[in-house]
């Protein structure tokens, strides 16, 4: 599986499996992001979950805003949850990174 930045990038990439990587883009500057452990979401066969800081918009002006990409997929349906918000709220950017997630699995139909 593959995780992208940019959307345009995934959708015109979508296809293949093999390991789980990231691949960058965009205007916006960060860099401070890295890999870090995923979590224990049940139903998921493959996970990837990524935290960064956004120091420069895309415009060049200075940001401070932390960030959570979460990445899953369960058969062939890859879903991603990306959920931004200010440094002092680190801890709760994950966990709602995680619900989203979650919920989105739940609402998949049955196999």
């Amino acid at each position: 599986m593959r995780t992208y930045v940019r959307c345009v990038h995934g959708r015109a990439n979508s296809r293949g499996g093999g390991p789980v990587h990231r691949i960058g883009g965009g205007a916006a500057r960060s860099p401070v992001i890295r890999e870090t452990g995923p979590p224990d979401l049940p139903g998921f066969g493959d996970l990837v979950s990524e935290q960064g800081t956004l120091v420069t918009y895309s415009d060049g002006s200075a940001a401070d805003i932390r960030y959570v990409p979460l990445t899953g997929r369960t058969g062939a349906t890859v879903m991603t949850s990306y959920l931004p918000g200010p440094p002092e709220v680190r801890q709760q950017i994950h966990r709602g990174a995680e619900h989203a997630l979650a919920l989105m699995r739940s609402r998949l139909p049955q196999r």
